[in-house]
């Protein structure tokens, strides 16, 4: 076993953002005690501008460009430069599921960070990690719009695999970008089939290493599921498509369903401002009066996120 065996794992994508765009998250996470590894994902800009920076000595850097798209400026971008990312999507696809099914996995991992958006391929970077070391038990969680209020590795479940989940006030179908989502990737009676269920978010998941490992598997099985038309066509926000599916398709179960409010994780952005709990300070509360652990989507409320970084002495 490594040397890193029994301890715990915060793992994040941060590509395309800025040193002083994940101070809150790193920043929050260390000021609440946890004294584990934490593993980004960053571009090699990303790498030379934390170089030297206190808050990254104990961050292990998955390094990785980023995506041919973004680079070019695809989503606003010409028929020029869209021929420049066509061009290369059909010959990758290709190639992937040519690998996939002669079971080379470790290359067709290696061609998938460059063929899909990084919603995408930082499940194929967080597989290969973990695939890699012997950490017990891992949160994977966005970056930019996280903080932490307690070492979220207290209050956890010990085992299983927890998804986190978004307001019960609307549905899958009743969100129009998880409805669009559900429908590109998986069809209209796919959307029929679970839309009625509550919307879970993919950006905050937590398991012990067993459970997280065949987890980032299902999803690297959907991703790489994906045709040649819905793989040109993704940008962003697909994986919580996949990740929807399989949940309320049972193929994730056992799961924890880690509810906002009631839960170590509030994924708040859905609720109105006035709704959520604070205490005194501005910390976000649960509603029996305790502390989330984990707070996602902060920065949709402008006050109460000003109040909440006050609160947590990040400036």
């Amino acid at each position: 076993m490594r040397s890193s065996e029994q301890k715990n794992l915060v793992m994040g994508a941060a590509l395309g953002y800025s040193v002083e765009q994940i101070r809150p998250f790193l920043q929050s996470l260390r000021s609440a005690g946890y004294e584990g590894q934490v593993a980004l994902i960053v571009t090699p800009d990303f790498v030379s501008e934390a170089k030297g920076t206190p808050l990254f000595e104990r961050v292990a850097f998955m390094v990785a460009r980023q995506w041919l798209p973004f680079r070019i400026a695809l989503p606003a971008a010409g028929s020029r430069r869209r021929w420049r990312w066509g061009t290369r999507v059909i010959p990758y696809w290709i190639l992937v599921r040519l690998l996939r099914v002669a079971g080379l996995e470790s290359l067709s991992i290696i061609l998938g960070k460059r063929l899909y958006p990084p919603s995408e391929s930082r499940y194929l970077h967080y597989y290969s990690f973990l695939k890699k070391h012997d950490y017990r038990r891992v949160l994977i969680s966005d970056t930019r719009d996280v903080v932490f209020q307690c070492d979220p590795f207290t209050t956890l479940p010990e085992q299983g695999l927890g998804v986190s989940m978004e307001p019960p006030n609307y549905s899958i179908d009743e969100e129009p970008s998880n409805s669009g989502w559900i429908r590109v990737i998986y069809g209209a009676d796919e959307l029929k089939a679970i839309g009625g269920n509550q919307v879970s978010c993919s950006g905050v998941s937590y398991g012990d290493r067993a459970s997280m490992l065949r987890y980032l598997g299902l999803m690297l099985d959907e991703i790489f599921g994906l045709g040649l038309r819905t793989t040109y066509r993704a940008t962003t926000g697909f994986d919580q498509g996949m990740h929807n599916h399989l949940l309320w398709r049972e193929r994730l179960e056992p799961t924890v369903r880690l509810y906002a409010l009631e839960s170590p994780i509030a994924t708040i952005g859905g609720f109105a401002e006035t709704d959520i709990p604070r205490d005194d300070s501005g910390r976000i509360l649960n509603r029996d009066g305790r502390l989330s652990s984990v707070v996602h989507q902060y920065d949709r409320h402008p006050q109460l996120e000003k109040q909440l970084m006050q609160a947590l002495e990040i400036s």
